[in-house]
């Protein structure tokens, strides 16, 4: 074989390897393993052979296609990571499912909700206290907090409390977000004027990403600013390898990195207010409408290859750029592929954002890309969050405003910054991290209030 017959062989996923393939026909996504490999008329065709019994060749340099992750192991953290995760036992059995009949009473507990549980088909003294991650559909919290709210309208549609799976096995209950609880009625910090609230809304753009507005107070961006700057406070060493953009000219810094570039150390706290804060906020794209997979993990009801927010999840790691007015961020994808759903909250001065809404985690991909559609371009203002599949969607941050907010220019007063953005992920260094395993253990919510996905803001 000559050598340009022997490179254009090399492109392209391994054999054996993994992929997903996108049927335009279909308008949805198929899995399958390569088999075999051939040169026809110059070019390079594998053999994909489908997990539905479907077999074809395909040339992958003209179609949409995705290296797909081998199974991820699960890791054991050292001895130096949180002492309480090395101790507990993972449960192996498959989960023990029971209806609730209704919700009784909610606490409280080590920061965590709980919600006192009435099971269907057993009597008051069978009732139980369970973790809100133990349900498996969220409709009986719905309903009971609604019932505690009579002042604010319920939900379109209404939520039935009646007939809902839930597991009894705490340990192996799926990710979920955390409950929506009632709004803080706490007053402003001393000295400030009560300000409206923007409306709440959720705008759902090209690719599957989501747009939310107005759902943080001042209150809470304030939170989010100095949890990001105190968590990551002695973690910034400009020697270490994965502060590569600390100091770069024209590029952001990195103010906080938590369980992304490597496993946190042992006395880093987690930043327990941005993981929960996000949570929240996903739940509440996904009740505005963000679309999620099904039940089989395809994404039913996308179109045009939009990507669906993974059914099951959990939030494992936290990234912290801090941006100065002459800062941007050049074209890439997240080193996270597939696992690359992020959740970014921005705050301080409108960044000038664009991502492709098509699949282009490779430069040459992106190209063809570029060619074939302009890029999708979203003004990020303080208080936007947005929800992006950053690992397969090319996306760039092309400048900032370089007047922050009077808001934001009060609380970071002395820096040089005139923009915060936190992007809270899917993906972790660590797999066994998690918001869930953490409040397990017994780290608090520190959030200094809730988000509610109905009703006005705090």
């Amino acid at each position: 074989i000559d050598c340009e017959t022997s490179a254009a062989m090399s492109d392209g996923p391994s054999l054996g390897g993994r992929v997903r393939i996108y049927w335009p026909s279909e308008k949805r996504w198929f899995r399958g393993e390569v088999k075999l490999r051939r040169m026809k008329r110059g070019c390079a065709e594998h053999r994909v052979d489908y997990d539905d019994g479907d077999s074809r060749w395909h040339n992958l340099e003209s179609e949409a296609w995705l290296h797909l992750a081998q199974p991820r192991q699960t890791i054991t953290p050292s001895p130096q990571q949180y002492q309480k995760r090395r101790r507990r036992r993972r449960q192996e059995d498959e989960p023990v499912l029971f209806v609730v009949e209704r919700i009784m009473e909610a606490r409280t507990n080590g920061g965590a909700r709980e919600f006192l549980v009435r099971w269907a088909g057993y009597s008051a003294e069978h009732d139980s206290w369970e973790p809100s991650c133990s349900f498996l559909d969220r409709a009986p919290i719905e309903a009971f907090e609604a019932a505690r709210r009579p002042n604010l309208s319920s939900r379109a549609g209404g939520a039935a409390a009646n007939g809902t799976a839930v597991t009894h096995v705490a340990a192996q209950a799926p990710p979920c977000p955390l409950p929506v609880g009632p709004l803080d009625a706490s007053a402003p910090p001393a000295g400030s004027a009560a300000m409206p609230e923007p409306a709440r809304r959720v705008e759902l753009l090209p690719g599957g990403a989501a747009k939310l507005s107005g759902f943080l107070s001042e209150r809470l961006k304030q939170n989010l600013y100095d949890t990001a700057l105190i968590s990551g406070w002695d973690f910034r060493d400009a020697g270490r390898a994965n502060l590569r953009y600390t100091g770069a000219q024209g590029r952001p810094d990195i103010l906080l990195e938590w369980n992304y570039y490597q496993a946190p150390e042992q006395h880093q706290p987690p930043p327990m207010a941005l993981l929960s804060t996000a949570a929240e906020l996903i739940d509440a794209a996904l009740r505005g409408g963000l679309k999620q997979e099904g039940a089989n993990g395809e994404g039913e009801g996308a179109e045009g290859g939009a990507f669906c927010f993974p059914r099951e999840y959990a939030l494992r790691s936290v990234l912290g750029l801090g941006y100065r007015a002459s800062d941007d961020m050049a074209w890439h994808t997240d080193m996270a592929g597939e696992e690359g759903w992020l959740c970014s909250i921005s705050l301080g001065a409108t960044a000038r954002f664009e991502y492709l809404p098509a699949a282009a985690p490779s430069a040459r991909r992106r190209c063809v890309v570029q060619n074939e559609q302009p890029p999708v371009k979203v003004d990020l203002e303080c208080g936007d969050v947005l929800l992006l599949q950053g690992g397969l969607l090319p996306h760039r941050i092309v400048g900032c405003t370089r007047e922050p907010p009077p808001f934001f220019a009060g609380i970071s007063a002395g820096t040089a910054l005139c923009r915060v953005n936190i992007q809270v992920r899917l993906w972790g260094h660590d797999p066994s991290l998690s918001l869930g395993s953490l409040l397990e253990d017994g780290f608090q919510d520190e959030r200094s209030e809730r988000i509610s996905a109905e009703g006005p803001g705090s």
